[in-house]
């Protein structure tokens, strides 16, 4: 995107939700539940966790990162073995 689009984008949101700013427009999505004010991971461990925390079913991106997970760490206790011995 280039600068101006942004401005654009910016503006229309600004305009749509009937805020006075962009700081504006944060505070009323937030209120709207558009936003939450913390930021969203999907697709690994932290989102898994996430999801997990807020008594939520973890989405398929997110079971899927958290299988990459513990293979990896299945992985590194396997290698820490080997290597022990």
């Amino acid at each position: 995107m280039t600068p101006k689009g942004v401005t654009a984008t910016v503006n229309r949101a600004v305009a749509k939700l009937g805020a006075r700013n962009a700081p504006h427009a944060v505070l009323l999505a937030c209120q709207y539940g558009v936003l939450d004010g913390r930021p969203q991971r999907h697709g690994d461990h932290a989102g898994f966790a996430a999801h997990r925390y807020r008594g939520e079913e973890p989405c398929e991106a997110c079971w899927e990162g958290e299988r990459a997970y513990r293979r990896e760490r299945r992985a590194a206790r396997k290698a820490g073995q080997i290597n022990a011995a």
